[in-house]
């Protein structure tokens, strides 16, 4: 007799009848995978499920399993507000501005704005400059008055945009136009920062 698993075209006209079985599916490594990490999780999720009040109680309260959460929280912990350093827009004078932009660049990217209060744009900018700070806790954005800080900064120039990564400049924008201008939104920004690395979901 013919094997049924066979690919033939006789075993195929059969199937087709309904005569024989259908061939069985090939399992894939992804499947296996899958149905081994399934099986694991029902195992977990099975470990305690024998066990009566008195033991869970005592596992629950066991202290190794409360120390091994807690170092795992803190750690957790740790490593959001390491991430989170900054957080909102910083005005800076000019005697801050080495330490603030070219230094603190060494550890962080910072994102600098010359400008000057005069300029509309540059109240925008320094509004996008607000909202991304918030959602771009590890990036420093900071904000000075570009004629304090750069003797004879002409105000044509202004708004700024500096984007300094590992203490050397990367970028230095003149105006906003190529992004969106009087009608820029945080969005263009944003990408023109992700674009230099200068920001990080």
């Amino acid at each position: 007799m013919q094997d049924p698993n066979e690919d033939t075209e006789w075993n195929d006209a059969l199937r087709k009848h309904k005569i024989i079985p259908e061939k069985p599916k090939e399992i894939t490594d992804n499947e296996i995978y899958d149905m081994l990490v399934e099986q694991r999780q029902e195992e977990e999720a099975n470990k305690h499920r024998d066990m009566d009040m008195e033991e869970l109680e005592e596992l629950l309260f066991d202290d190794r399993i409360l120390e091994t959460y807690r170092n795992e929280r803190l750690a957790a912990l740790s490593a959001e507000t390491s991430k989170a350093k900054f957080g909102s827009l910083n005005y800076i004078s000019e005697t801050e501005y080495a330490k603030e932009i070219t230094e603190a660049s060494k550890s962080a990217a910072v994102v600098a704005h010359l400008f000057d209060d005069s300029l509309e744009l540059c109240t925008l900018v320094n509004r996008v400059f607000e909202e991304l700070a918030k959602k771009y806790c590890a990036t420093k954005f900071v904000a000075a008055k570009g004629t304090r800080c750069i003797k004879n900064y002409p105000l044509r120039n202004m708004p700024t945009i500096l984007v300094y990564l590992n203490g050397d400049l990367r970028q230095q924008l003149v105006g906003v136009s190529q992004l969106g201008g009087e009608n820029m939104k945080a969005a263009d920004m944003e990408k023109f920062l992700k674009e230099l690395g200068a920001v990080e979901d």
